[in-house]
């Protein structure tokens, strides 16, 4: 609660101190990936995870300082996170639908040309597990799908850079990476129940590249 009204006074004062609040709209690809890491008694480590492709989508507004053309970049998009991890007999891929609130500082660096700073919070809201095997029998591939949504948690939160050109007429180009900072599995709900004193660990690791439109 005191995040959400920090953030509300926050925007409170960019928009009374703000010379022009502009809106849009933008989308993309999604390059989810994370830092997989496992420590137990028997096996410390992390394991090599490989790149979920998907889409985000959403809205954003930023408020323009008086001074110059720096900007503050606020919003709500939509991410498909996740990865993959194959473990050379099975494949497993961890589909993460997940609502960002991203938090930017937005510096002119040459007309039309910004660097992105700043951070996100998030909320996940779905998390679909997908097993691919190939059947003994048959000798085909098979795909099995669970809700492992209590796997994980509901938060997440951390760090953002990029680059965005305008390419005129209000539309621009973007690039942007997230480096997760929090533990988004759900300790109490390990994915490796079976195991005891088995401690895991997941950090989202997101690239973006899209376009968009301003108002």
């Amino acid at each position: 609660m005191k995040t959400i009204l920090s953030i509300l006074s926050l925007l409170a004062f960019l928009s009374v101190s703000s010379q022009e609040v502009q809106y849009g709209v933008k989308a993309g690809l999604n390059f989810g990936n994370s830092k997989f890491e496992i420590s137990s008694a028997f096996l410390n480590g992390q394991f090599d995870t490989d790149i979920r492709t998907s889409l985000y989508l959403g809205g954003f507004v930023e408020f323009i300082s008086n001074s110059n053309d720096n900007r503050f970049h606020t919003g709500m998009v939509y991410h498909g996170n996740g990865f993959k991890f194959d473990t050379g007999e099975e494949d497993f891929v961890f589909k993460i639908s997940q609502l960002n609130v991203p938090l930017l500082f937005k510096y002119s660096i040459i007309e039309g040309l910004f660097v992105n700073v700043g951070g996100y919070v998030g909320a996940i809201v779905d998390v679909q597990g997908e097993l691919e095997f190939r059947d003994p029998n048959s000798g085909e591939f098979v795909s099995e799908n669970s809700d492992i949504s209590n796997e994980f948690n509901t938060i997440d939160a951390g760090l953002s850079i990029g680059l965005e050109y305008a390419v005129g007429d209000g539309f621009f180009i973007e690039a942007n990476y997230s480096y997760g900072l929090i533990n988004i599995l759900n300790e109490e709900e390990v994915i490796f129940p079976e195991q005891s004193g088995v401690n895991a660990s997941v950090k989202n690791r997101v690239l973006t590249a899209g376009i968009g439109y301003k108002f």
